[in-house]
Protein backbone atom coordinates (compact mmCIF):
# COMPACT_ATOMS: atom_id res chain seq x y z
CA UNK A 1 0.00 0.00 0.00
CA UNK A 2 1.64 3.32 -1.06
CA UNK A 3 2.52 5.63 1.71
CA UNK A 4 1.00 9.54 1.79
CA UNK A 5 3.28 12.11 2.24
CA UNK A 6 4.77 12.90 5.75
CA UNK A 7 5.67 16.48 7.23
CA UNK A 8 8.84 17.58 8.42
CA UNK A 9 9.74 16.75 12.11
CA UNK A 10 9.19 19.56 14.51
CA UNK A 11 11.27 19.72 17.73
CA UNK A 12 9.45 20.62 20.91
CA UNK A 13 11.83 21.44 24.02
CA UNK A 14 9.93 21.00 27.67
CA UNK A 15 11.66 21.27 31.12
CA UNK A 16 11.22 18.24 33.58
CA UNK A 17 7.86 18.30 35.74
CA UNK A 18 5.83 20.13 32.84
CA UNK A 19 3.57 19.22 30.90
CA UNK A 20 3.77 18.40 26.54
CA UNK A 21 1.68 18.38 24.21
CA UNK A 22 1.21 17.12 20.30
CA UNK A 23 -1.29 17.90 17.71
CA UNK A 24 -1.95 17.36 14.64
CA UNK A 25 -4.61 17.80 11.95
CA UNK A 26 -5.66 14.58 9.53
CA UNK A 27 -8.73 13.68 8.10
CA UNK A 28 -7.94 9.90 9.11
CA UNK A 29 -9.94 6.66 9.67
CA UNK A 30 -7.64 5.45 12.58
CA UNK A 31 -4.71 7.19 14.81
CA UNK A 32 -2.07 5.78 16.74
CA UNK A 33 0.06 7.43 19.10
CA UNK A 34 3.95 5.84 19.33
CA UNK A 35 7.54 6.61 21.44
CA UNK A 36 10.86 5.63 19.27
CA UNK A 37 8.45 3.64 16.84
CA UNK A 38 6.57 1.44 19.89
CA UNK A 39 3.68 2.25 21.86
CA UNK A 40 3.94 3.47 25.39
CA UNK A 41 5.16 2.19 28.43
CA UNK A 42 2.93 1.88 31.56
CA UNK A 43 4.70 5.01 32.87
CA UNK A 44 4.16 6.94 30.34
CA UNK A 45 0.38 5.57 29.12
CA UNK A 46 -0.79 6.21 32.72
CA UNK A 47 0.24 10.27 32.12
CA UNK A 48 -0.42 10.40 28.63
CA UNK A 49 -4.02 11.66 27.39
CA UNK A 50 -4.72 10.92 23.50
CA UNK A 51 -7.66 12.97 22.20
CA UNK A 52 -9.56 13.44 18.87
CA UNK A 53 -12.52 15.99 17.51
CA UNK A 54 -13.41 15.62 14.01
CA UNK A 55 -9.79 16.34 12.43
CA UNK A 56 -7.93 17.50 15.05
CA UNK A 57 -5.60 15.00 16.90
CA UNK A 58 -3.90 15.94 20.24
CA UNK A 59 -1.68 13.73 22.71
CA UNK A 60 -1.00 15.46 26.48
CA UNK A 61 1.76 13.90 28.70
CA UNK A 62 1.49 15.61 32.50
CA UNK A 63 4.29 15.26 34.76
CA UNK A 64 7.07 14.92 32.23
CA UNK A 65 10.43 12.71 32.94
CA UNK A 66 13.63 12.80 31.50
CA UNK A 67 12.83 9.69 30.26
CA UNK A 68 10.43 10.92 28.04
CA UNK A 69 12.86 12.14 25.98
CA UNK A 70 12.23 10.85 22.35
CA UNK A 71 10.53 10.91 18.86
CA UNK A 72 6.76 11.04 18.64
CA UNK A 73 5.03 9.60 15.68
CA UNK A 74 1.43 10.08 14.93
CA UNK A 75 0.68 7.32 12.81
CA UNK A 76 -2.69 7.90 10.61
CA UNK A 77 -4.25 5.30 8.38
CA UNK A 78 -6.25 7.05 5.61
CA UNK A 79 -9.51 6.35 4.37
CA UNK A 80 -8.08 4.98 0.96
CA UNK A 81 -6.26 2.61 2.86
CA UNK A 82 -2.60 4.67 2.51
CA UNK A 83 -0.59 5.00 5.73
CA UNK A 84 1.19 8.58 6.71
CA UNK A 85 2.79 9.51 10.23
CA UNK A 86 4.12 12.94 11.37
CA UNK A 87 6.76 12.91 13.85
CA UNK A 88 8.04 15.16 16.78
CA UNK A 89 11.13 15.15 18.84
CA UNK A 90 10.57 16.08 22.68
CA UNK A 91 13.53 17.30 24.17
CA UNK A 92 13.20 17.10 28.31
CA UNK A 93 16.05 19.67 30.16
CA UNK A 94 16.57 18.79 33.55
CA UNK A 95 14.58 20.36 35.95
CA UNK A 96 16.84 23.94 37.27
CA UNK A 97 17.50 24.36 41.40
CA UNK A 98 14.70 27.69 41.35
CA UNK A 99 11.91 25.62 39.57
CA UNK A 100 12.98 22.71 41.77
CA UNK A 101 12.52 23.81 45.26
CA UNK A 102 10.15 26.58 44.73
CA UNK A 103 7.20 26.45 46.03
CA UNK A 104 4.30 24.20 44.60
CA UNK A 105 0.62 23.54 45.59
CA UNK A 106 -0.17 19.81 45.90
CA UNK A 107 -3.10 20.29 47.33
CA UNK A 108 -5.10 23.42 46.31
CA UNK A 109 -8.23 24.96 47.47
CA UNK A 110 -11.41 25.10 45.27
CA UNK A 111 -14.57 26.85 44.87
CA UNK A 112 -16.92 25.99 47.43
CA UNK A 113 -20.61 26.16 47.88
CA UNK A 114 -22.19 25.85 51.52
CA UNK A 115 -25.45 26.41 53.65
CA UNK A 116 -25.44 28.91 56.09
CA UNK A 117 -24.38 27.09 59.44
CA UNK A 118 -22.32 24.23 58.07
CA UNK A 119 -18.69 23.72 58.80
CA UNK A 120 -16.03 24.66 56.43
CA UNK A 121 -12.21 22.77 56.05
CA UNK A 122 -10.09 24.34 53.75
CA UNK A 123 -6.80 22.16 53.53
CA UNK A 124 -3.77 22.85 51.23
CA UNK A 125 -0.80 20.88 50.97
CA UNK A 126 2.50 23.02 49.87
CA UNK A 127 6.45 21.67 48.84
CA UNK A 128 8.98 23.63 48.36
CA UNK A 129 12.59 23.89 49.87
CA UNK A 130 13.19 25.73 52.60
CA UNK A 131 9.74 24.90 53.89
CA UNK A 132 7.52 27.94 52.24
CA UNK A 133 6.12 30.58 54.70
CA UNK A 134 2.28 29.96 53.93
CA UNK A 135 -0.23 33.27 54.64
CA UNK A 136 -3.75 32.88 54.25
CA UNK A 137 -6.05 35.83 53.04
CA UNK A 138 -9.88 36.82 52.54
CA UNK A 139 -10.65 39.56 49.91
CA UNK A 140 -6.82 40.20 50.03
CA UNK A 141 -6.97 41.25 53.09
CA UNK A 142 -4.59 38.64 55.39
CA UNK A 143 -6.07 36.40 57.80
CA UNK A 144 -4.16 36.42 61.00
CA UNK A 145 -5.12 35.08 64.65
CA UNK A 146 -7.11 37.77 66.03
CA UNK A 147 -9.52 36.60 63.38
CA UNK A 148 -12.14 34.86 65.50
CA UNK A 149 -14.15 33.26 62.87
CA UNK A 150 -11.60 31.37 61.34
CA UNK A 151 -8.56 28.99 62.64
CA UNK A 152 -5.34 28.16 61.04
CA UNK A 153 -4.45 24.79 61.87
CA UNK A 154 -0.49 24.64 61.46
CA UNK A 155 0.66 21.48 63.44
CA UNK A 156 1.66 19.54 60.54
CA UNK A 157 2.99 22.50 58.28
CA UNK A 158 6.45 20.19 58.40
CA UNK A 159 4.97 18.03 55.97
CA UNK A 160 3.23 21.10 54.26
CA UNK A 161 -0.20 20.32 55.28
CA UNK A 162 -2.18 23.73 56.19
CA UNK A 163 -5.90 24.04 57.25
CA UNK A 164 -8.23 27.38 57.53
CA UNK A 165 -11.30 26.18 59.47
CA UNK A 166 -14.42 27.97 59.96
CA UNK A 167 -16.49 25.88 62.83
CA UNK A 168 -20.16 28.21 61.60
CA UNK A 169 -20.42 29.26 58.26
CA UNK A 170 -21.79 32.63 57.72
CA UNK A 171 -23.33 34.77 54.94
CA UNK A 172 -20.55 36.97 55.90
CA UNK A 173 -17.78 34.49 55.17
CA UNK A 174 -18.78 34.44 51.37
CA UNK A 175 -15.80 35.92 49.69
CA UNK A 176 -12.58 34.91 47.74
CA UNK A 177 -10.02 33.00 49.43
CA UNK A 178 -6.41 33.17 48.62
CA UNK A 179 -3.21 31.07 50.20
CA UNK A 180 0.26 32.30 49.26
CA UNK A 181 2.96 30.40 49.85
CA UNK A 182 6.73 32.03 49.54
CA UNK A 183 10.24 30.87 49.71
CA UNK A 184 13.65 32.21 48.63
CA UNK A 185 13.09 30.58 45.16
CA UNK A 186 9.76 32.12 44.63
CA UNK A 187 6.25 32.38 45.18
CA UNK A 188 3.30 30.37 44.57
CA UNK A 189 -0.78 30.84 45.02
CA UNK A 190 -3.65 28.91 45.53
CA UNK A 191 -7.54 30.85 45.33
CA UNK A 192 -10.90 29.68 45.69
CA UNK A 193 -14.25 31.25 45.96
CA UNK A 194 -16.29 30.24 48.93
CA UNK A 195 -20.04 30.96 48.30
CA UNK A 196 -22.96 30.47 50.96
CA UNK A 197 -26.86 29.88 50.42
CA UNK A 198 -29.77 29.55 52.22
CA UNK A 199 -30.76 26.25 50.53
CA UNK A 200 -28.75 23.73 48.32
CA UNK A 201 -30.88 21.99 45.67
CA UNK A 202 -27.90 18.86 45.23
CA UNK A 203 -29.74 16.97 42.58
CA UNK A 204 -31.54 19.41 40.87
CA UNK A 205 -32.01 19.08 37.33
CA UNK A 206 -30.60 15.89 36.95
CA UNK A 207 -33.73 13.95 36.31
CA UNK A 208 -34.36 15.32 33.17
CA UNK A 209 -30.60 14.57 31.62
CA UNK A 210 -30.55 11.81 29.38
CA UNK A 211 -28.17 8.86 30.23
CA UNK A 212 -25.19 9.08 27.33
CA UNK A 213 -24.64 5.41 26.14
CA UNK A 214 -20.80 5.21 25.33
CA UNK A 215 -19.37 4.08 22.28
CA UNK A 216 -16.24 2.33 21.52
CA UNK A 217 -14.04 1.00 18.51
CA UNK A 218 -11.55 -2.05 18.81
CA UNK A 219 -8.46 -1.44 16.37
CA UNK A 220 -5.86 -3.70 15.61
CA UNK A 221 -2.51 -2.92 13.79
CA UNK A 222 -4.14 0.44 12.52
CA UNK A 223 -7.29 -1.72 11.02
CA UNK A 224 -10.73 -1.73 12.92
CA UNK A 225 -11.61 -5.10 14.05
CA UNK A 226 -14.95 -6.71 15.85
CA UNK A 227 -13.77 -8.49 19.16
CA UNK A 228 -16.96 -10.07 19.72
CA UNK A 229 -16.20 -12.79 17.01
CA UNK A 230 -13.30 -14.32 19.04
CA UNK A 231 -12.78 -12.27 22.28
CA UNK A 232 -14.88 -11.16 25.39
CA UNK A 233 -15.28 -7.04 25.98
CA UNK A 234 -16.63 -6.65 29.85
CA UNK A 235 -17.92 -3.45 30.59
CA UNK A 236 -18.67 -2.21 33.87
CA UNK A 237 -20.60 0.91 34.16
CA UNK A 238 -20.32 1.04 38.05
CA UNK A 239 -16.26 0.75 38.20
CA UNK A 240 -16.48 2.88 35.07
CA UNK A 241 -13.65 0.52 33.29
CA UNK A 242 -13.73 -1.97 29.83
CA UNK A 243 -11.94 -4.71 29.69
CA UNK A 244 -10.85 -6.84 26.80
CA UNK A 245 -10.36 -10.65 27.39
CA UNK A 246 -8.61 -12.77 25.26
CA UNK A 247 -9.06 -16.37 25.20
CA UNK A 248 -7.59 -19.24 23.29
CA UNK A 249 -4.54 -16.84 22.05
CA UNK A 250 -3.03 -17.69 18.85
CA UNK A 251 0.13 -16.19 17.37
CA UNK A 252 -1.70 -14.00 15.08
CA UNK A 253 -3.03 -12.60 17.67
CA UNK A 254 -0.20 -10.60 18.72
CA UNK A 255 -0.35 -6.99 17.44
CA UNK A 256 -1.34 -3.55 18.71
CA UNK A 257 -4.79 -2.89 20.10
CA UNK A 258 -6.37 0.14 20.54
CA UNK A 259 -9.62 1.22 21.82
CA UNK A 260 -11.43 4.90 21.00
CA UNK A 261 -13.68 5.99 22.87
CA UNK A 262 -16.08 8.66 21.72
CA UNK A 263 -17.94 10.99 23.83
CA UNK A 264 -19.68 13.96 23.43
CA UNK A 265 -16.29 16.75 23.88
CA UNK A 266 -14.49 14.32 21.74
CA UNK A 267 -12.73 10.68 21.62
CA UNK A 268 -10.21 9.31 23.38
CA UNK A 269 -7.69 6.11 22.87
CA UNK A 270 -5.19 4.04 24.40
CA UNK A 271 -2.90 1.05 22.85
CA UNK A 272 -1.39 -2.21 24.30
CA UNK A 273 0.50 -4.25 22.46
CA UNK A 274 0.25 -7.92 22.90
CA UNK A 275 2.85 -10.14 22.03
CA UNK A 276 2.82 -14.41 22.09
CA UNK A 277 5.65 -16.02 23.58
CA UNK A 278 7.12 -18.98 21.47
CA UNK A 279 4.97 -17.74 18.07
CA UNK A 280 6.67 -17.65 14.83
CA UNK A 281 6.51 -13.40 14.02
CA UNK A 282 4.02 -13.37 10.94
CA UNK A 283 6.00 -11.36 8.03
CA UNK A 284 3.13 -9.49 5.68
CA UNK A 285 5.91 -9.63 2.51
CA UNK A 286 9.52 -11.00 2.04
CA UNK A 287 12.17 -10.39 4.65
CA UNK A 288 14.92 -8.33 3.73
CA UNK A 289 18.12 -8.26 5.09
CA UNK A 290 19.40 -4.91 6.79
CA UNK A 291 21.12 -2.55 5.05
CA UNK A 292 23.03 0.74 6.59
CA UNK A 293 24.48 3.57 4.32
CA UNK A 294 26.28 6.71 5.73
CA UNK A 295 24.75 9.64 4.50
CA UNK A 296 28.26 11.49 4.55
CA UNK A 297 31.66 8.96 5.63
CA UNK A 298 33.45 11.73 7.32
CA UNK A 299 32.09 14.55 9.37
CA UNK A 300 34.00 17.50 10.85
CA UNK A 301 33.06 19.63 13.86
CA UNK A 302 34.10 22.25 16.20
CA UNK A 303 34.85 21.59 19.94
CA UNK A 304 31.85 23.04 21.57
CA UNK A 305 29.78 21.95 18.73
CA UNK A 306 26.84 19.67 17.76
CA UNK A 307 27.44 17.04 15.36
CA UNK A 308 25.05 14.70 13.70
CA UNK A 309 25.97 11.47 11.80
CA UNK A 310 22.99 10.73 9.48
CA UNK A 311 22.54 6.41 8.14
CA UNK A 312 19.83 5.08 5.97
CA UNK A 313 18.61 2.06 7.19
CA UNK A 314 16.67 -0.69 5.20
CA UNK A 315 15.14 -4.12 6.06
CA UNK A 316 12.68 -6.16 6.71
CA UNK A 317 11.32 -6.61 9.80
CA UNK A 318 12.63 -3.03 10.79
CA UNK A 319 15.95 -3.72 11.99
CA UNK A 320 17.40 -3.07 15.62
CA UNK A 321 19.95 -0.22 15.18
CA UNK A 322 22.89 0.36 17.84
CA UNK A 323 25.92 2.88 17.76
CA UNK A 324 29.32 1.67 18.84
CA UNK A 325 32.37 3.13 19.33
CA UNK A 326 35.53 2.06 20.26
CA UNK A 327 34.49 -1.55 20.49
CA UNK A 328 31.77 -0.25 23.15
CA UNK A 329 27.88 0.53 22.44
CA UNK A 330 27.03 4.57 22.67
CA UNK A 331 25.07 4.97 25.69
CA UNK A 332 22.29 7.90 25.04
CA UNK A 333 22.03 10.30 26.96
CA UNK A 334 20.86 14.21 27.31
CA UNK A 335 24.45 14.67 25.41
CA UNK A 336 23.88 12.24 23.22
CA UNK A 337 20.59 11.29 21.37
CA UNK A 338 19.20 9.35 18.43
CA UNK A 339 16.99 11.23 15.97
CA UNK A 340 14.45 9.71 13.65
CA UNK A 341 14.09 12.00 10.70
CA UNK A 342 12.06 9.22 9.23
CA UNK A 343 11.37 5.72 8.56
CA UNK A 344 14.15 5.16 7.24
CA UNK A 345 16.72 7.94 8.58
CA UNK A 346 18.37 7.24 11.62
CA UNK A 347 20.60 9.93 13.57
CA UNK A 348 23.18 10.01 16.18
CA UNK A 349 23.18 13.62 17.64
CA UNK A 350 26.29 14.71 19.79
CA UNK A 351 25.88 17.90 21.41
CA UNK A 352 28.76 19.66 23.13
CA UNK A 353 31.30 18.09 21.17
CA UNK A 354 34.62 17.27 23.14
CA UNK A 355 37.43 15.74 21.75
CA UNK A 356 37.19 12.56 23.23
CA UNK A 357 34.57 11.93 20.75
CA UNK A 358 36.44 12.30 18.10
CA UNK A 359 36.79 8.83 16.22
CA UNK A 360 34.80 6.17 14.08
CA UNK A 361 31.46 5.13 14.77
CA UNK A 362 29.59 2.42 13.55
CA UNK A 363 26.12 1.66 13.07
CA UNK A 364 24.70 -2.21 13.04
CA UNK A 365 21.61 -2.98 12.19
CA UNK A 366 20.46 -6.35 12.15
CA UNK A 367 17.10 -8.38 12.16
CA UNK A 368 15.99 -11.97 11.84
CA UNK A 369 17.47 -12.35 8.10
CA UNK A 370 21.36 -10.41 8.68
CA UNK A 371 23.80 -7.87 10.38
CA UNK A 372 24.50 -4.56 8.31
CA UNK A 373 27.03 -2.26 9.57
CA UNK A 374 28.82 1.11 8.37
CA UNK A 375 31.11 3.50 9.28
CA UNK A 376 31.42 7.58 10.09
CA UNK A 377 34.63 9.44 10.98
CA UNK A 378 34.17 12.36 13.32
CA UNK A 379 37.17 14.60 13.58
CA UNK A 380 36.95 17.00 15.93
CA UNK A 381 38.69 20.41 15.11
CA UNK A 382 40.07 22.73 18.26
CA UNK A 383 42.24 25.65 18.99
CA UNK A 384 45.53 25.16 21.32
CA UNK A 385 44.58 25.63 24.71
CA UNK A 386 47.10 25.42 27.48
CA UNK A 387 45.79 22.86 30.08
CA UNK A 388 48.83 23.46 31.91
CA UNK A 389 51.02 26.27 31.77
CA UNK A 390 54.62 27.37 32.05
CA UNK A 391 55.62 28.90 36.60
CA UNK A 392 58.92 30.59 36.69
CA UNK A 393 61.19 27.74 38.09
CA UNK A 394 64.32 29.34 40.39
CA UNK A 395 67.43 26.86 40.51
CA UNK A 396 70.93 26.33 41.08
CA UNK A 397 73.81 26.17 37.95
CA UNK A 398 74.33 22.78 37.21
CA UNK A 399 70.79 21.16 38.30
CA UNK A 400 68.29 19.93 35.86
CA UNK A 401 65.83 21.65 34.96
CA UNK A 402 62.71 20.60 33.36
CA UNK A 403 59.47 22.65 31.83
CA UNK A 404 56.72 21.38 30.95
CA UNK A 405 53.36 22.39 29.28
CA UNK A 406 49.97 19.96 28.27
CA UNK A 407 48.66 21.63 25.17
CA UNK A 408 44.79 20.41 23.99
CA UNK A 409 44.51 21.17 20.25
CA UNK A 410 43.31 19.21 16.68
CA UNK A 411 44.73 19.18 14.28
CA UNK A 412 47.89 18.34 16.40
CA UNK A 413 50.01 22.00 16.81
CA UNK A 414 53.34 23.03 16.16
CA UNK A 415 55.47 23.77 19.19
CA UNK A 416 59.05 25.76 19.41
CA UNK A 417 60.57 26.24 22.50
CA UNK A 418 62.36 30.16 22.55
CA UNK A 419 65.53 32.05 24.34
CA UNK A 420 65.45 35.65 23.89
CA UNK A 421 63.78 35.76 20.61
CA UNK A 422 66.02 32.56 19.61
CA UNK A 423 64.66 29.25 19.08
CA UNK A 424 66.28 26.37 21.32
CA UNK A 425 66.91 23.39 19.42
CA UNK A 426 68.09 20.05 20.75
CA UNK A 427 71.86 18.98 21.95
CA UNK A 428 73.97 17.52 24.26
CA UNK A 429 72.46 18.90 26.93
CA UNK A 430 68.72 20.01 25.78
CA UNK A 431 66.09 17.61 25.04
CA UNK A 432 62.73 18.46 23.61
CA UNK A 433 60.47 16.00 24.56
CA UNK A 434 56.69 15.08 23.10
CA UNK A 435 54.19 12.68 24.92
CA UNK A 436 50.51 13.00 23.92
CA UNK A 437 49.49 16.02 24.95
CA UNK A 438 52.66 16.74 27.10
CA UNK A 439 55.52 19.24 26.24
CA UNK A 440 58.53 19.40 28.26
CA UNK A 441 62.07 21.28 28.06
CA UNK A 442 64.63 19.58 29.70
CA UNK A 443 67.74 20.82 30.34
CA UNK A 444 70.08 18.34 31.95
CA UNK A 445 73.01 20.86 33.51
CA UNK A 446 71.71 24.21 33.44
CA UNK A 447 74.54 26.81 33.73
CA UNK A 448 74.22 30.83 34.09
CA UNK A 449 73.90 31.75 30.45
CA UNK A 450 70.56 29.53 30.51
CA UNK A 451 69.21 32.54 32.87
CA UNK A 452 66.79 34.52 31.00
CA UNK A 453 63.40 34.53 29.56
CA UNK A 454 62.25 31.13 28.39
CA UNK A 455 59.26 31.39 25.72
CA UNK A 456 57.21 28.60 24.09
CA UNK A 457 55.10 29.38 21.06
CA UNK A 458 52.95 27.09 19.56
CA UNK A 459 50.41 27.85 16.40
CA UNK A 460 48.42 25.75 14.41
CA UNK A 461 46.10 25.98 11.56
CA UNK A 462 42.22 25.99 12.53
CA UNK A 463 39.67 27.52 9.85
CA UNK A 464 42.90 29.16 8.73
CA UNK A 465 43.58 31.37 11.19
CA UNK A 466 47.03 31.22 13.07
CA UNK A 467 46.50 30.92 17.28
CA UNK A 468 49.41 31.49 19.59
CA UNK A 469 50.05 31.40 23.30
CA UNK A 470 53.33 32.71 25.08
CA UNK A 471 54.52 32.06 28.49
CA UNK A 472 57.48 33.09 30.40
CA UNK A 473 60.28 31.66 32.45
CA UNK A 474 62.89 33.10 34.35
CA UNK A 475 65.46 31.12 35.26
CA UNK A 476 67.48 33.09 38.44
CA UNK A 477 71.43 32.67 38.55
CA UNK A 478 73.49 31.09 41.01
CA UNK A 479 74.15 32.99 44.09
CA UNK A 480 76.53 31.87 47.11
CA UNK A 481 75.08 31.65 50.47
CA UNK A 482 77.19 33.57 53.07
CA UNK A 483 79.47 30.88 55.19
Amino acid sequence: MPKAPAPEPVIKTVEAGGNASFECEIDCKTLIWLKDNHPFDEDLAGRATQMSQGKLHRLEISDVKESDAGVFTAHATLADGRITHCTANLIVQPVTEATKNMPQFIVTLTDTELMENTYLRYMVKVKGDPNPEVKFYKDDEPITYKNKRCTIQTEQAESGYYELIIPEVSPKDAGLYKCVATNSFGEATSEGILKVVDDKKIFEGLSDRKTIEPEFQWIKDGQPFDPEERFKVLFQDQEDSLALVFTHVKPEDAGLYTCVASTTTGKIACSAELTVQGSVNLLFREPEAPKVTAVVKEQETNIGSSAMLETKVTGYPKPDVKWVKDDKDVEYSERCKLLYEDDETIALVIKNVTLDDMGEYKAVAQNVTGKSEDTISLNVKAAPSFTKKLTDVHTISGREVKLNVEIDANPKPMVAWYKDGKQILESEHVKLIEEGKSYTLLIESCSLYASAHTRLFVRTISANVPNFAKLILKVLPFSREPS
